[in-house]
């Protein structure tokens, strides 16, 4: 199954991984970086080329697929999409954040810390390219 977004404007909604056993779920919101915050560029992608950030607070699996794997291709899965977007990433959410600590320099290169975000600039991010969860 592949990644499906519902968005509930242009700077907030979910994504969801559709599984066998039920539907793993990410809140989204979209910020703006502050100016002064532009962190280094990774050494092993290039640098997100947009000044928003892609704010992770909250996922859930369903209890039939815990323990399997599913918050994992759920996350990589939107860090796919952070990529292929040219965004930052705000690891707000505690499994987000601990994902990215094991993971390659390919996707810890691309988060940014709270102090970076300017949480007052909302920034509308087109997610038109993901497709469509059913409602």
């Amino acid at each position: 199954m592949s990644l499906r977004c519902l968005p509930s404007s242009p700077t907030h909604g979910v994504f969801s991984l559709p599984l066998a056993a039920g539907t793993a779920l990410a809140e989204y919101r979209t910020y703006r970086l502050k100016p002064s915050a532009a962190p280094p560029p990774s050494s092993t992608s290039p640098p997100p080329s947009s000044a928003a950030v892609l704010d992770i607070p909250h996922t859930f699996v369903p209890e039939a697929l815990r323990g399997q794997g599913a918050a994992a291709r759920l996350v990589e899965a939107v860090f796919e999409v952070a990529e292929r977007k040219g965004l930052w990433v705000l690891p707000s959410c505690s499994y987000v954040e601990a994902w990215v600590a094991k993971r390659e320099e390919r996707w810890r290169g691309r988060c940014v810390g709270r102090e970076e975000v300017d949480f007052l600039g909302e920034v509308g991010v087109d997610m038109s390219d993901v497709p469509r969860a059913a409602m």
